[in-house]
């Protein structure tokens, strides 16, 4: 009689932010409310449905909105089985633990791995690494770009590929999963029959990434949002696609990144609570499909990077109740951000970032509702791995 002894080797490493951050700029809403800025929003809302404000930033200085701490665990085996795990406690969330990841894989040969439990959403270009501020220029990526979907996990399978093909080093990454998320800035989340297909690559200093998803959209909670004229339940869900497309040119000394998504949803969402978004909008809208896109480049100085960034999103919001905007109308926010990062340790980089974000939307919806999608924001802070 024989045994196998299984040998692991364990991994710890770590991440985290320290980000004050406030607005110099806003507008008035009425109800003695000001325009805020959403930074989280995965967790918008709180549990009972209310906004969470420590997830926004405000007219006064606050460490909460960008600041986070994670560790990653990792066992791996001689055989090709591997267990990750990451904990992330983020300052918004009252530093409360959660395992961001948690997920076997399993390494078929050296090109093929498959991976089984919760996952990163592989929405975005910096999906991978959106939570480890250290690994990108800014304080933190475009909200345009990368705060209107509400979710960052999914619970599921995915087969990940890596080859070279001419040269040109290819990943390919397919999955299969559902998501739930009580916390988004409208409405809980419910994703269930989620499937994408994304592929990157990258030759010399160019980098490219395609990716494209479909899913079944809902929520449990018929009084929450309805589908004229039938109420979205896991039964009658609203498809929905994400498609999205990036590109990284990096020449060293200098840089430049960009980015487009769309999301669409058919049929749209009606009577979505509006209320988390900004006090006095209203309480019943509809919501279909939206745009977004941005683009960035810098100049790394040695330790010191210096750069630029525009973003745009658009989206169709429209509130029955008010004649003038019963139909769906194209909302719009368009920024700028200027911003630096000194790497003044090699494990730690301190960033600041001055960013301008302008309500574009039609003149009717600014004389309804207010420029609620206008601030101007200053953020400093610290990013660092361990």
């Amino acid at each position: 009689m024989t045994s196998t002894a299984w040998a692991f080797e364990f991994e710890v490493n770590g991440f985290g932010s320290i980000v004050a951050s406030r607005t110099i700029s806003d507008e008035p809403l009425g109800s003695d409310t000001r325009s805020t800025y959403l930074v989280v929003s995965t967790i918008a809302t709180n549990d009972d449905g209310t906004r969470n404000p420590d997830a926004r930033i405000d007219n006064k200085w606050s460490f909460k909105p960008d600041s986070n701490l994670a560790f990653q665990f990792k066992a791996k085996s001689e055989f090709g089985l591997s267990a990750t795990a990451q904990v992330t406690a983020q300052a918004a969330n009252s530093l409360d633990p959660e395992f961001e990841w948690l997920y076997l894989s399993y390494a078929i040969n050296d090109s093929l791995s498959f991976n089984a439990g919760r996952q990163r959403l592989p929405l975005y270009l910096h999906s991978d690494h959106l939570d480890v501020g250290y690994t990108y220029h800014w304080v933190r990526p475009p909200i345009d770009i990368y705060g209107g979907e509400g979710v960052s996990r999914y619970h599921g399978a995915s087969l990940l590929y890596t080859t070279e093909l001419a040269n040109i080093e290819t990943e390919i990454h397919l999955y299969a999963g559902n998501i739930k998320n009580d916390n988004t800035q409208q409405y809980r989340a419910r994703i269930k029959d989620l499937y994408g297909a994304i592929i990157t690559g990258t030759y010399d200093w160019l980098t490219l990434r395609a990716a494209y998803h479909i899913g079944e959209n809902y929520t449990d909670n018929a009084n929450e949002v309805t589908l004229n004229p039938q109420t979205i339940s896991k039964e009658k869900p609203a498809d929905l696609y994400f498609a999205s497309f990036g590109f990284i040119a990096d020449f060293n000394r200098y840089f430049f990144e960009g980015e487009i998504i769309r999301l669409g949803v058919e049929p749209y969402f009606e009577n979505v609570t509006l209320n988390s978004i900004a006090p006095g909008i209203g309480s019943l809208s509809r919501i279909g499909d939206s745009l977004a896109y941005m683009l960035t480049g810098g100049y790394r100085f040695k330790t010191v990077t210096l750069h630029l960034t525009w973003s745009e999103r658009q989206f169709y919001q429209s509130i029955p109740s008010i004649p003038q905007v019963a139909n769906l109308t194209e909302l719009e926010r368009h920024s700028w951000s200027i911003g630096g990062r000194w790497d003044f340790h090699s494990n730690m980089a301190f960033k600041t970032e001055l960013t301008v974000a302008k309500d574009g939307s039609p003149a009717i919806t600014k004389k309804l509702f207010g420029h609620f999608l206008e601030n101007t924001i200053l953020s400093i802070g610290v990013d660092y791995i361990f």
